[in-house]
C-alpha cells in the first residue's frame, strides 16, 4: 500500500490535492494550524476543499517548531494545541508527522497523549538518497505506531524513475506500507524540497494505472493504519503568576555574553537594519540586551520573551491588566509594544504604550496594559526602537493588577469550519 503524504501546508499543495482527486486518489496533508491563512500557505477554504475531496488532514504542530529541542511540556503544547484546533475546525484528525523527522521516545509519548493514532517519521526506509540497507516498506501494522517509518522526503533531484522504483520495490515485497513524503509543487521557482508539477502529475497518473489494475492501493495514512478519531485532549498549561510575583522567566537577564539570556529573543519587522547584541549587565552574571537601529524607514525592532506556548511567554488572565516595567537607557525615544497569544497558539499585535524619552542613565519605563481581551492566553512585550538609535535594556518586570471587564480579541489568521 502506498500513502501520498504532504508536509507543512504550503499553498501549492492545493494543486497536488486537485491532481490526485482527478485520478480518484486520496492523500494525507500534515498541516501546521498556526500557518493556515498566512502568506505562502494553505487557507481555510483550501483545507475544506482538500477534506471534501476525501483527503486526510493531519497534524504537524502549531508552528513547525524543532520540538526535539523544546522542553517536553512545550513540545506537547505544540502537538496538542495543533490537533485540538484542527478538531475544532471540523477535521477528523488521526495522523501526525514529526517536523524535520525528529522523533524521540518522549515525543512519541507526547504525540500519543494528544490523541493521535499514528506518527510518521522520515528516513527509516530505503531511499534514493540513502538508508540503502533499510527495509523497503513499513509493516502493514507498524510495531511502533508513534514511529511509522518512511523513506527520505522527495526532493527536486528525484526523477520519475526514482519515484517509480520506490513503488516497484515495494510491490516486490508484496506487503507493507510505503509512505511517500512531498513538500512543495513547483513549475519554475523550485527549491530543494520541491517536485516539479508535471513530474508529480506523471507519477500520479502512473500510480493510478497500477491501482486500476489492482496491483497496488493508494490510501491516506489514517485509512491505511486505522483507528477511531479520538477526542481532544487537555493541554499542559502554564498557570498565570500570582499578583505579587514577577511573571517573567529570567527577568534579570542572567547569562553569559555573547549568547542571549534564556527565554529572550530579538524581533523586528519593516524596512530597517537592526543589530542585536549582548553587553555586560549591571550585576555579575547578567547581560544587557543592546539593540542598534540603522537605515530605518518603517517598522521597529525589540527584544522580547520568546513568543512560545508557555515555557517563556507568561500566561495571563482575560480582564486583568498588567504592570510592565523595563530598565533601559536609549539614544532615541522608545515605547513598549505588547503581543497577544491567542488560544490556538498564534501571536498578534496587542497594544503599545506612549513613548518614553531617551536617557543616558539607566531608568525604568513603566506602563499598565489595557484589560486583556477574552481569548488571549499569554503576552510577550519589549521596548522597541522605531527610529535610528541604540537601546540597552537590563531588567524586566511584569505584575498582575486589579481585574477589569474585557472584550474578545479578533483572530487575524483564518480559521476553518466544516
Amino acid at each position: 500500500m502506498v500513502s501520498m503524504t504532504f508536509d507543512d501546508g504550503f499553498a501549492d499543495q492545493i494543486r497536488a490535492a486537485r491532481t490526485m482527486s482527478q485520478y480518484g486518489m486520496e492523500g494525507t496533508f500534515y498541516v501546521n494550524s498556526g500557518t493556515i491563512g498566512t502568506p505562502g500557505h494553505l487557507t481555510s477554504d483550501d483545507l475544506i476543499e482538500i477534506a471534501n475531496g476525501g483527503h486526510e488532514i493531519g497534524g504537524h504542530t502549531v508552528n513547525h517548531s524543532i520540538i526535539e529541542a523544546l522542553p517536553i511540556e512545550e513540545a506537547q503544547r505544540e502537538i496538542c494545541i495543533d490537533r485540538n484546533t484542527l478538531l475544532e475546525w471540523g477535521f477528523p484528525v488521526r495522523s501526525f508527522a514529526y517536523p524535520f523527522g525528529a522523533a524521540t521516545p518522549p515525543l512519541e509519548e507526547a504525540v500519543e497523549a494528544c490523541g493521535y493514532n499514528s506518527a510518521r517519521d522520515l528516513g527509516d526506509l530505503r531511499s534514493v538518497t540513502g538508508c540503502f540497507d533499510c527495509p523497503v516498506t513499513e509493516h502493514p501494522v507498524p510495531p511502533q505506531m508513534m514511529l511509522v517509518r518512511a523513506p527520505a522526503q522527495v526532493e527536486i533531484s528525484w526523477t520519475i524513475e526514482d519515484l517509480q522504483q520506490r513503488v516497484l520495490e515495494a510491490m516486490d515485497v508484496g506487503t507493507g506500507l510505503l509512505p511517500l513524503t512531498f513538500h512543495r509543487l513547483c513549475t519554475d521557482d523550485c527549491n530543494q524540497i520541491s517536485i516539479r508539477e508535471p513530474l508529480f502529475a506523471q507519477f500520479v497518473a502512473w500510480l493510478s494505472e497500477l491501482e486500476r489494475a489492482g496491483r497496488i492501493a493508494v490510501r491516506p495514512m489514517g485509512d491505511a493504519l486505522g483507528g477511531p478519531v479520538q477526542p481532544a485532549r487537555p493541554v499542559p498549561a502554564r498557570s498565570p503568576a500570582p499578583a505579587e510575583s514577577n511573571a517573567l522567566t529570567n527577568p534579570n537577564l542572567q547569562g553569559t555574553a555573547p549568547e542571549l539570556p534564556e527565554c529572550w529573543s530579538p524581533a523586528s519587522w519593516g524596512a530597517n537594519s537592526p543589530t542585536f547584541a549582548t553587553v555586560p549587565g549591571e550585576t555579575p552574571g547578567t547581560v544587557g540586551l543592546e539593540l542598534t537601529m540603522d537605515d530605518h524607514v518603517d517598522g521597529d525592532a525589540k527584544f522580547m520573551p520568546v513568543p512560545d506556548l508557555g515555557t517563556c511567554a507568561p500566561s495571563v488572565v482575560p480582564g486583568h491588566r498588567y504592570v510592565l516595567k523595563v530598565r533601559y537607557r536609549s539614544t532615541a525615544p522608545t515605547q513598549l509594544v505588547v503581543q497577544y497569544r491567542l488560544a490556538r497558539g498564534v501571536w498578534t499585535f496587542g497594544a503599545a504604550s506612549p513613548e518614553f524619552a531617551s536617557t543616558e542613565h539607566p531608568t525604568w519605563a513603566e506602563w499598565t496594559t489595557p484589560p486583556i481581551p477574552v481569548g488571549v492566553t499569554g503576552i510577550s512585550f519589549g521596548l522597541s526602537l522605531a527610529r535610528n538609535g541604540t537601546l540597552v535594556t537590563s531588567g524586566y518586570e511584569m505584575y498582575d493588577r486589579t481585574p477589569e471587564p474585557s472584550s474578545p480579541v479578533s483572530d487575524p489568521h483564518e480559521g476553518s469550519t466544516r
